[in-house]
């Protein structure tokens, strides 16, 4: 399989992809790691019937060593740190994609969001299954820059559905585009205040009749509380939730409908 290598880093940095260019800042180095194609390896995952070849980090702690590097250099006042927690392929993402080309019936012609996309499995899964757009979003740059690769990486695969990426924090809901059919997501309830911050961008984003599709680990506290905020604001329908396996770990997959 054919693998995306930028040989002109000047070019790609200057190319429109929604992101603000910060010469020397934060960004810019975002940019630089992930091009850096020696900091990074391919593992090739199966979802459904096919194989996607993921670009992960080589060396995670020397990963986790440049994030403390920027975060001591570039964090803005007011600004949390950033962890790269993106970089890591979660089981409940596997949970996910595959969950998602099991109902490739309800992806057929939607228009679906990931939400905290990390590498892009998940929203590589959605175009597999028919997805007329998708939008991969987090509100780590590199996260989508490098999810951004993946997709390109298995644009031979992946159909004629149109992927795009974009930097958005579910703290500043204003920021997001509306109207999905779909929006999916694998454990991104791991800080407290992120159960309230997601239950309430999600009806937002989504049109009415929209469906959830989430998965997130058995042992993550904060999934409770979630899944009560959004039958708090009843405006949810057909909240369910189901636990399967994946490597030894528990995970729960969400589904619900806005009604």
């Amino acid at each position: 399989m054919e693998l995306f290598i930028a040989s002109d880093v000047g070019a790609l940095l200057s190319r429109k992809n929604g992101h603000p260019r910060q010469r020397g800042g934060r960004l810019e180095r975002y940019r630089l790691w992930a091009l850096n194609v020696p900091a990074t390896k391919v593992e090739i995952v199966a979802v459904g019937d096919w194989e996607i070849a993921l670009r992960v980090p080589r060396d995670k702690n020397k990963l986790l060593e440049d994030y403390i590097e920027w975060n001591l250099e570039d964090l803005s006042p007011g600004e949390s740190e950033r962890v790269p927690y993106w970089a890591d392929l979660w089981p409940s993402a596997l949970v996910l994609s595959n969950e998602i080309i099991c109902r490739r019936s309800e992806f057929q012609g939607s228009l679906v969001l990931e939400i905290g996309c990390g590498l892009g499995l998940c929203g590589m899964a959605a175009a597999l299954a028919g997805a007329e757009s998708v939008l991969l979003s987090d509100n780590d740059p590199l996260a989508v820059d490098v999810a951004r690769m993946n997709a390109e990486n298995n644009s031979r695969i992946l159909p004629e559905a149109t992927v795009e990426h974009r930097i958005l924090d579910w703290r500043a809901p204003a920021a997001w585009p509306r109207d999905f059919d779909i929006v999916i997501a694998a454990d991104v309830l791991y800080e407290p205040s992120f159960a309230d911050d997601i239950a309430n961008l999600l009806p937002l984003v989504l049109k009415k009749g929209g469906r959830l599709l989430l998965a997130d680990p058995f042992i993550r506290p904060h999934r409770e509380y979630f899944l009560d905020s959004l039958r708090t604001q009843g405006k949810w329908k057909d909240i369910r939730k189901t636990t399967v396996s994946q490597q030894s770990q528990n995970i729960v997959f969400v589904t619900a409908v806005l009604g």
